[in-house]
């Protein structure tokens, strides 16, 4: 794994159990003082899981994401259970989802994808 933008993430550490379950997901806490966990493919792609902010309604979450859509391609998180991030999320640019995991199961969750301004006519 390539290591992720410093000016985004604080610390990043392996994951036990993601080890033992082959998830590839690490450990992080970001600046913004959002922590849970990530697998960044090293190629401007962010895979989020498992999110929480430390201080509620304090915009950390908000922040969190407008670092990572200044430094990534492409930002998918999974397994949303908050029923108001959705529409969080919709507002910051993601759409739904859908993927199929190793055992064929759908994995659900929203994704962001950077789409540089085309220039006008």
């Amino acid at each position: 794994m390539n290591p992720p933008p410093p000016s985004i993430f604080i610390r990043i550490t392996p994951d036990v159990i993601g080890s033992i379950l082959h998830t590839r997901m690490d450990r992080f806490e970001s600046v913004a003082g959002i922590e849970g966990l990530l697998r960044d493919n090293g190629y401007g792609h962010l895979e989020l899981l498992a999110v929480h902010a430390n201080n509620l309604r304090t915009g950390q979450f908000r922040t969190f994401i407008k670092q990572c859509q200044q430094h990534y391609r492409s930002i998918v998180i999974w397994h949303i259970t908050n029923p108001f991030l959705p529409s969080v999320l919709k507002r910051y640019g993601f759409d739904d989802e859908v993927t199929v995991d190793e055992f064929g199961d759908p994995v659900i969750g929203m994704r962001w994808d950077c789409h540089p301004k085309t220039p006008e006519k």
